[in-house]
This record gives C-alpha cells, sequence and structure tokens, in this order.
C-alpha cells in the first residue's frame, strides 16, 4: 500500500457520520411529514370554523339590519303608507311598523348575545340591505304611477315579510340561547299574522 492509499484510507476512517444524516432517519423524517400535515391541517380547520362563524354571525346581522330598515321613517313602505286609499292597508302597516319596533328594540339588546355589532353591520349584509330598499322604492314607484299602488303595496310588503320569516328562521335555527330563540320566535310569529293579512288583502282586491 503506498502512502496515498494509506492516508486516504485513514481519512475516510477518522470521518465522523454527519449530525444531519443522523438525526434525518426514516422515521424522524415520517415523523416530521406527519407534523407538517397535522399543522396544515389545524389551520384548515380553524380557517373553516372561523368562516362558519362569521357566516352564523350574518344571518343574525340580516335579520336585524333587514328589520331596522323597514322600520325607518324614511324606508319607502313607511313613506308610501301615506299615498295608499286603502284604511285596511294603512291598518295593516302600522301593525307591522308596531311589531318591528318591538322587535328592534329586544333584539338590539341581545345583540352582544347573538355576537354582533349593531353599530358595525358587515358590508355585505347592508349592501344587501340596500338593494333591496332600492327594489321597494322603483316597485312601489311604478305602482304608483300606474294608478295600482294599493295592490302593488300590499304584494310588495308581503314578499318583504315572507323574505323576513325566511330570514329569521334561519337565525332561530342557528340559536342557542333561550332569551334570543325567544325574541326571534314571538317576531316569526308576528310576521305569519301579518302575512295573513297582506295575502287576504291581495286575494280580495
Amino acid at each position: 500500500m503506498d502512502n496515498k492509499a494509506y492516508l486516504d484510507q485513514i481519512a475516510v476512517k477518522g470521518k465522523k457520520p454527519s449530525v444531519i444524516k443522523s438525526l434525518l432517519t426514516p422515521a424522524i423524517i415520517k415523523l416530521l411529514a406527519a407534523g407538517l400535515v397535522a399543522l396544515i391541517l389545524f389551520f384548515v380547520v380553524i380557517g373553516i370554523l372561523n368562516s362558519n362563524n362569521a357566516k352564523i354571525t350574518q344571518k343574525f346581522e340580516a335579520v336585524y339590519q333587514r328589520a331596522a330598515s323597514l322600520a325607518l321613517d324614511d324606508n319607502p313602505l313607511y313613506l308610501y303608507n301615506q299615498k295608499l286609499k286603502s284604511s285596511d292597508l294603512r291598518q295593516y302597516n302600522s301593525t307591522l311598523q308596531m311589531v318591528l319596533a318591538t322587535f328592534n328594540n329586544s333584539y338590539r339588546a341581545l345583540a352582544p348575545t347573538a355576537g354582533f355589532d349593531p353599530e358595525a353591520i358587515s358590508s355585505s349584509v347592508v349592501a344587501e340591505d340596500e338593494t333591496n330598499t332600492a327594489t321597494i322604492e322603483a316597485e312601489l314607484n311604478a305602482g304608483y304611477l300606474n294608478g295600482m299602488l294599493d295592490h302593488t303595496y300590499a304584494a310588495t310588503a308581503y314578499y318583504q315579510i315572507s323574505i323576513l320569516i325566511t330570514m329569521n328562521q334561519e337565525a332561530i335555527a342557528a340559536s342557542t340561547n333561550t332569551d334570543l330563540s325567544d325574541v326571534l320566535n314571538k317576531f316569526n310569529n308576528g310576521l305569519i299574522d301579518l302575512q295573513k293579512l297582506y295575502k287576504k288583502y291581495m286575494n280580495s282586491n
């Protein structure tokens, strides 16, 4: 064996195994991969839960926003009420405003329980309600110009109440609080009674 071969042999024997290589055994690599997958799944689940919670909150917000909007003095349902010929419709509308006002007062007080801030409603909920208000305005204005305001008004009010009932029932299904559920259920019953009155008017006129 010449000197070079001898020196090479000594060098190979003197080399210490790499710390990294000794740590990255197949078992360790599998463990790290499993941990990475678990971490990714954790964040995915958190994201899904947050998304679901946001959707539930928006159900409660939507009921509040729509009920509060319909009760405003500048809402088309309120403004066009003064132009109606039917005293029955005006009476129904007075009852509707009373039902909305009672609900809004009770529901606003329970907003923290429902998980939303009445002063900071989601922009998507507000935008949807603004579009709805514009639709009401367009429908009632067309009915007024065509000399069919009373019938148009009854149909519009009936539709708005129907939508509000659907929104309210979604909130009821999402509620886990007794007080909140009671307020929503009372509101639902009042809306159903009003819905029947507007339907009766439409069928007889």
